[in-house]
């Protein structure tokens, strides 16, 4: 049986059609089971609970021989790093006391440094697991593609993308359907033992203008990037409900991997993978667009 968080969010969902497609044995821990197609309920176990919640995991995970474990955030956390330390003790306690042998974990590109916010998060959560007998992989990811549809309003009606970074600063951007790709390959597998990191960066390192121009091209509309100041970057996250602990950690992170050497892990043929942005723009920041409006 492989356990899976996250099954109706970007990743998971495309992981879970992966892993059925395989014909494997899933069992799904969500907090909404209604998000889940009745063609998925219908041939998953479903487990109801919270992530944060220690002995929901671990009774929810018992039997589990694998293990997929995307942590949740909380925006309105008042402690980031009290969050991330209970979300790491949680699935590491459930990983030891049922012996689940292997463990693939989303963490993040920069979750090496102690001042990315959330990433860094991330990162108190991959040494909780390492101090498990389990197998673990990290996965650390670089930005996501379809982090651009948090602004689809902007977009649409702004024609821009706003961050508090410089436009001329390169990251590597991956499309999530890679990084189910990479985990589902994972866990059909299980032919790996020990803690290992690996890095996930799509085909290209690329600036947010050089992004907004791929953009534009694949949308057929004039879209921009535009920098904030980091004040504005605050304001509009406690617009959304960001609690001031979360705004502030959330603009860490923009900060911190806009320095050098935020990606520790290199690229590599096994890194880069294959779907481009503007693939990806074509197929789905097209039609959000078009579907907005």
């Amino acid at each position: 049986t492989i356990a899976i968080t996250g099954a109706t969010g970007n990743i998971g969902s495309q992981l879970v059609q992966r892993l059925l497609s395989a014909d494997a044995d899933l069992t799904l821990l969500v907090r909404n089971p209604d998000k889940l197609a009745e063609s998925v309920r219908s041939r998953v176990k479903v487990q109801q609970g919270e992530l944060q919640d220690t002995d929901f995991v671990r009774q929810a995970t018992r039997g589990a021989t694998a293990l997929f474990w995307l942590s949740p955030g909380d925006p309105t956390s008042l402690d980031v790093h009290a969050w991330y330390e209970n979300v790491g003790a949680t699935v590491a306690q459930a990983v030891q006391s049922n012996n689940i042998a292997h463990v693939v974990n989303i963490s993040s590109a920069g979750a090496q440094r102690s001042d990315a916010g959330p990433v860094s998060g991330l990162g108190q959560v991959e040494k909780h697991l390492n101090g498990t007998n389990a197998s673990i992989v990290h996965l650390r990811p670089g930005f996501f593609m379809e982090n651009a549809l948090m602004q689809l309003g902007a977009l649409r009606a702004q024609s821009s993308y706003f961050a508090p970074v410089a436009g001329n600063i390169p990251f590597p951007h991956i499309a999530t359907q890679d990084i189910a790709e990479a985990a589902a390959r994972l866990l059909l597998e299980l032919n790996w033992t020990g803690k290992s990191i690996h890095g996930l960066h799509g085909p290209a390192d690329l600036t947010f203008d050089e992004a907004a121009a791929i953009w534009s091209e694949a949308t057929g509309r004039a879209l921009h990037f535009v920098r904030i100041t980091p004040e504005q970057a605050l304001q509009a996250s406690l617009g959304m409900g960001f609690s001031p602990a979360f705004a502030d950690a959330y603009l860490n992170l923009y900060l911190a991997l806009a320095r050098p050497g935020a990606v520790a892990e290199p690229r590599t043929p096994e890194t880069t993978t294959p779907t481009t942005l503007a693939q990806w723009a074509g197929t789905v920041l097209k039609p959000a667009l078009d579907a907005a409006g």
